[in-house]
């Protein structure tokens, strides 16, 4: 029964730790063993011995009386199992001497502490108290009477001989393995003195607890707000908790159970916040164990006594700055950003901001955006180290505390010197929260706020601000050793002419193109759109801001005192009108927030207004008469009326390689003999003529080329252009006459026209074995234009494109229209690449857009007009009020050579 209860009693203990062994288990044990004393169970072991002789009682010159582990075969040694109980097996017994001397004489009797299943003697290994009763046997005479054959561990005789079971049983320190106390024998009517034994030890299960909290809170990671979120002062932190737990009582170590402990937190490689994010100078991330408002400035470790008397072993991060979790605006005060002042990489803001390839590697304004991108000040933590020593000789077996969550714990030192706690994906990111939060940043215009920015220059704007500064924290109030008054400067910019050497001088970027805070000494243009609020001694009974100023296009020096702010008149409307203005706002604080901790002013983006976009999506082509195009080998084009009710003509497949090879051997007939290469049309001359590398025939009717050709001028004479092997590229008008443009490939290469962006009208048929595509001059050497960016590709295809006449070639219509990841190609095959399939697209040649007028301050989506940006329409356009942006007006090819055919396809 007595073994019973110690088992009920050790899973009761066991139960509320679910552990995860981070050790191998132990194999059988092979017998016999060969253990020192003192080195605890060693590996492959079931128990540990219990070793040495201990001290004789009672002290009688006369009588020596010991108890002795030592001269027991090692067969039959007492050997304590990891549960506490002494073991044996069919093949051994855990057994002691017991050896009386008196008078000279010595008896030797055997304690046999695991005699059976109900009476083994039980070491409790929480708490080292030995248990049960060990049998005493001898071969000598006369026989040990059954009542009188025990040797007892739970003797109680504080009634009658006034002693302290507490103070005089056998116990084990559990840390040590030390053995001492007494049991009692009815037969010898004496105690018996186990002081002085050693008993090997198993490894010691402990689990180890990691918590990463919000300075005094419960709050995780996961759990924090724009509210609760430390503060980026300093001096608020996160507190990386660590706790290490006796696996079999469920019971806290303290610190007099450590010898040593190291704490450190790793982050990721690419953690980073910048004390100044405006200069992206500065590191903003503290780790330390130092807490003042904790009470802790020395050591390797802060200890915290805990709300359930536990101890807690800690270190703390600390941030300058906040993270681009909970920097923007928060507009409408539910402690979450609903504008985030960090992009998402590159925005598109300004219509001329140049080619950049938006990877960092440039100084153009997509470059500025990329290095804001919303992830640029974040701390993830990418594990902690945690070396802990216990004390005593004990070993130790670690285990990590496991609540189902990603986070676990690996041996990673030698021997279990270090150990690395891996955090889940929730509970790494740290995020800081700002001590100025906006809570609006708005353009006033029209007798409302947006949040955007007219581009009407005679419109009188203002720039509304309102936002909520923290108290000054607990915390930093405890670091700083006062009450402290922190202060505020809040900068407003509009946009100024950049600084950048690869931009043109004359185009209007943000100021922070370079980079650094604005100043007076930096240039007029930045001191006139920037603007300088310093809020100073702001504490608990001051905690709002709200701030009104002009937002016009010719604003001065002379402005920053009085004009357009709250009780003055608004400034009058200037005439430096800028494309696309953009306004921005960022937070500087002054002594003594992060000036005490960090050694420099804390200054963070807080958000921005962007231009109103007026644009409206392109028009989709439009086909007036027949278009011919072939898309794959089947008849993908189905029958389609126009606006006038003419049915578009389809070309199937078989029939279109029946006419190509006509007009390939018709082409063949009449450049019979001819050798041409790649050429050109110039009007170097004052007159637009082929190069001489370009064959004329039937009277400059036909012209022959092998190789590339570069159309620069069209003299306005109806003609058939042959070109075999080689792609063409058109870079003028082609009107008042008519062009037969034929390209057939030659071993895999041409057969494709590139038109330049800047062209808008061209009378010409075209029969293509490749495709038609728009470009920007450059010419892509046989494969599809390339853009900079989606941005950048709109506003180089900005111009309408009108083509009189026919087109057979490999393009698509609405191949780039689907929604699945996969898309046409005019070869018949499909791609996951949407930048390719767009250029194959007719739908998308061109995009010419509209723009909505402005009303009330929003556009106007029911309505379009010209956006006046330097777009232009075709001839054709202009004439019939027609918008989309490629327009195909079917005309048959009378009278151009090749073109005559039996199909009659081109008349």
């Amino acid at each position: 029964m007595k073994k019973l209860f110690y088992a009920i009693l050790l899973a009761m203990l066991i139960v509320p730790i679910f552990v995860q062994k981070q050790m191998v288990e132990k194999a059988d044990a092979v017998w016999p063993f060969t253990d020192e004393p003192g080195h605890g169970f060693d590996s492959g072991d079931v128990c540990g011995f219990v070793h040495s002789v201990a001290a004789s009682y009672p002290s009688i010159a006369a009588l020596t009386a010991t108890v002795n582990f030592g001269v027991v075969a090692d067969a039959n040694q007492g050997c304590v199992d990891e549960n506490g109980y002494f073991f044996s097996s069919s093949a051994r017994e855990s057994e002691a001497i017991y050896s009386r001397t008196v008078g000279g004489t010595t008896t030797a009797y055997t304690l046999d502490f695991d005699f059976n299943t109900a009476s083994n003697v039980f070491v409790d290994p929480t708490t080292g108290e030995w248990s049960g009763a060990a049998r005493i046997t001898s071969s000598s005479t006369p026989a040990i009477p059954p009542a009188q054959r025990w040797v007892d561990f739970d003797w109680d005789c504080s009634d009658s001989c006034g002693l302290d079971p507490e103070d005089y049983h056998v116990y084990t320190d559990m840390t040590t393995g030390a053995v001492n106390g007494y049991a009692w024998s009815d037969y010898f009517n004496s105690y018996i003195s186990f002081n002085g034994l050693t008993q090997e030890l198993p490894e010691r299960g402990i689990t180890t607890r990691v918590q990463i909290l919000a300075n005094d809170t419960d709050y995780g990671p996961d759990d924090v707000d724009g509210s609760t979120a430390p503060l980026a002062d300093g001096a608020e932190y996160w507190r990386v908790k660590v706790q290490f737990i006796d696996s079999l009582t469920g019971i806290a170590l303290g610190s007099d159970d450590l010898d040593s402990l190291a704490i450190t937190v790793e982050a990721t490689s690419d953690s980073n916040v910048y004390l100044n994010q405006v200069e992206n100078s500065g590191d903003a991330i503290e780790e330390s164990y130092d807490n003042t408002h904790l009470g802790c400035s020395s050591g390797s470790y802060c200890v915290i006594t805990e709300d359930d008397g536990s101890e807690s072993f800690n270190t703390f991060v600390y941030s300058g700055s906040p993270t681009s979790q909970w920097i923007g605006g928060d507009t409408d005060t539910d402690a979450s950003i609903e504008s985030p002042a960090d992009r998402d990489g590159c925005i598109w803001i300004y219509a001329d901001q140049g080619t950049g390839s938006c990877d960092g590697s440039s100084s153009t304004k997509e470059e500025v955006f990329f290095d804001r991108q919303s992830d640029r000040n974040k701390y993830e933590i990418d594990y902690i180290n945690i070396a802990p020593k216990f004390a005593g000789d004990r070993d130790v077996s670690m285990y990590t505390y496991d609540t189902g969550s990603e986070a676990y714990v690996e041996v990673t030192g030698a021997a279990g010197t270090w150990w690395q706690y891996y955090p889940g994906e929730d509970a790494a990111d740290l995020s800081y929260r700002p001590r100025f939060q906006i809570s609006k940043f708005v353009s006033v215009f029209d007798g409302e706020d947006h949040t955007a920015i007219s581009e009407n220059a005679s419109t009188i704007q203002y720039l509304r601000t309102e936002g909520r500064m923290s108290t000054t924290s607990t915390a930093f109030l405890s670091y700083s050793g006062a009450v402290a008054k922190p202060s505020y400067r809040v900068y407003y910019q509009m946009d100024a002419t950049s600084s950048a050497s690869s931009v043109a001088t004359n185009d209007q970027k943000l100021l922070i193109d370079t980079d650094v805070i604005p100043s007076a000494a930096m240039s007029a243009d930045a001191e006139a759109t920037k603007r300088t609020d310093s809020l100073t001694a702001m504490n608990s009974s001051y905690t709002n801001y709200k701030k009104s100023y002009a937002l016009d296009y010719d604003q001065t020096e002379t402005y920053l005192s009085t004009c357009g702010t709250i009780g003055y008149a608004p400034c009058t409307a200037g005439t430096n009108t800028l494309v696309d203005p953009t306004a921005e706002l960022w937070i500087c604080d002054d002594a003594p927030l992060t000036t005490m901790s960090a050694g420099q002013a804390s200054c963070y983006y807080a958000e921005y207004l962007e231009h109103i976009d007026r644009h409206a999506a392109p028009e989709s082509m439009l086909v007036i008469g027949a278009i011919n195009s072939v898309i794959d080998a089947d008849d993908v084009l189905e029958e389609v009326s126009d606006t006038e009710g003419t049915v578009l003509s389809v070309l199937g497949t078989t029939e279109t390689i029946n006419l190509r090879n006509k007009m390939y051997a018709q082409v063949l007939r009449y450049t019979l003999g001819q050798k041409a290469s790649s050429g050109e049309y110039t009007d170097d001359s004052g007159s637009c003529a082929p190069s001489s590398d370009l064959v004329e025939l039937m009277d400059g009717w036909l012209v022959f080329a092998e190789g590339d050709v570069t159309i620069d001028c069209f003299d306005g004479s109806d003609k058939t252009l042959v070109v075999l092997g080689g792609d063409v590229y058109i870079n003028t008008d082609i009107t008042n006459g008519r062009m037969g443009i034929i390209a057939f490939k030659r071993d895999g290469l041409g057969g494709n026209v590139y038109v330049d962006n800047e062209v808008t009208d061209l009378y010409a048929n075209m029969f293509l074995d490749g495709s038609l595509f728009s470009y920007d001059g450059t010419a892509p050497t046989g494969t599809v234009p390339e853009w900079g960016s989606d941005e950048e590709r709109l506003e180089e295809l900005m111009h309408q494109l009108y083509l009189k006449g026919s087109l057979v070639s490999r393009n698509t219509v609405n191949g780039a229209g689907t929604v699945d990841g996969s898309y046409d190609l005019g070869d018949g095959t499909t791609t996951t690449d949407y930048e390719v399939a767009r250029e194959y697209d007719l739908n998308m040649i061109r995009q010419y857009r509209q723009c909505h007028p402005i009303k009330d301050g929003a556009p106007d989506t029911t309505t379009r007009e010209a956006c006046n940006e330097g777009e232009k329409l075709s001839e054709y356009g202009q004439a019939n009020g027609t918008n989309n942006s490629f327009i195909l007006d079917y005309e048959p090819a009378d009278g151009l050579p090749v073109f005559q055919v039996e199909s009659g396809l081109f008349n």
